[in-house]
C-alpha cells in the first residue's frame, strides 16, 4: 500500500505539472489516469477512470479568469484509491471503481479551491517584484521566481495527491467493506451508468462537429472497454 501510494503521488504530481507549466496535454484525465494505472500494475481501471471522468468536466475550460476543477488530479487519486483498495480487498470489481468514483468526485472542487489559492499567491509575488525588475532589468529574477513558482505547483500537487489517496483510501475500503448486497447492485447499475452521464455533461460544451466526433470517440472507448475488459472484473 505504501509504496503505491509513493509511485502515484510522484508520477501523479510530475504529469500533473503540464497543466501549469508545457501544456501538451499529458495531464488530462484520458492519459495521466491510466499511465497511473499503469505504474500501479492495473492499466484497466486507469482507463476507465480517466475516461469518465474526462467526459464529466469536458464542458469545464479555463477560459478567461475562471478555474476549473483540476480534474487531472482527482483522476489520479480515484486511480490509486481504486487500485489500493483492491490490493487490499484481493480483487478488483465495477463496483469497487463505481464507488471511488462516486465518493471521490469532491475532490474536483477541492482542488479547485487550491488551485484558486496558488494563482492568488503567485499573482502577489510577480506584482510586488515587477517593477523591481524592470528598472533593473534582472530577467536572471524573474527566471528564478517562475522555477518558484512552478516548485509551488508541485509540491501542492504532490501533498493533494497523498493526502487525498491515504484519506481516500480509507473511505472507500471501509465504505466498500460495509456495504451490502443492495448497495452493490446499485454500484453495478453505476458502474454502466457513469459514462453515460459524462457523454451528456460533455455534450454541452459541443459547439463543433470535430469536437462532437472527439466526444463520440472518447465514449465508444469506455463502450469497448465494457466488453473488453468488462469479464475480467
Amino acid at each position: 500500500m505504501l509504496w503505491k501510494t509513493v509511485v502515484a503521488t510522484i508520477t501523479g504530481g510530475i504529469l500533473c505539472l503540464d497543466r501549469v507549466a508545457l501544456h501538451l496535454m499529458i495531464s488530462r484525465p484520458i492519459v495521466v489516469a491510466p499511465t497511473v494505472g499503469l505504474f500501479l500494475g492495473d492499466i484497466k481501471t486507469g482507463l476507465y477512470i480517466g475516461a469518465v471522468v474526462e467526459l464529466m468536466w469536458m464542458d469545464r475550460q479555463p477560459i478567461g479568469n475562471y478555474i476549473p476543477p483540476n480534474d487531472s488530479l482527482t483522476a489520479v487519486v480515484m486511480t490509486a484509491a481504486s487500485i489500493i483498495v483492491a490490493g487490499e480487498v484481493g480483487y478488483s470489481s465495477k463496483q469497487l471503481i463505481a464507488l471511488t468514483v462516486l465518493l471521490l468526485l469532491p475532490l474536483g472542487f477541492f482542488s479547485q479551491k487550491m488551485d484558486m489559492i496558488l494563482v492568488r499567491i503567485n499573482d502577489k509575488v510577480f506584482d510586488s517584484i515587477l517593477d523591481e525588475i524592470q528598472e533593473k532589468g534582472d530577467t536572471k529574477r524573474l527566471e528564478r521566481e517562475h522555477w518558484k513558482s512552478l516548485m509551488r505547483y508541485w509540491i501542492s500537487y504532490q501533498a493533494f495527491i497523498l493526502a487525498g489517496t491515504v484519506l481516500g483510501t480509507g473511505l472507500v475500503f471501509f465504505i466498500y467493506n460495509s456495504s451490502g448486497k443492495n448497495l452493490w447492485k446499485v454500484l453495478e447499475i453505476m458502474y454502466f451508468m457513469l459514462p453515460v452521464f459524462g457523454f451528456s455533461v460533455a455534450l454541452r460544451a459541443v459547439d463543433s462537429s470535430n469536437k462532437m466526433i472527439f466526444y463520440s470517440l472518447v465514449f465508444l472507448l469506455v463502450i469497448v472497454l465494457f466488453v473488453v475488459y468488462g469479464a475480467h472484473f
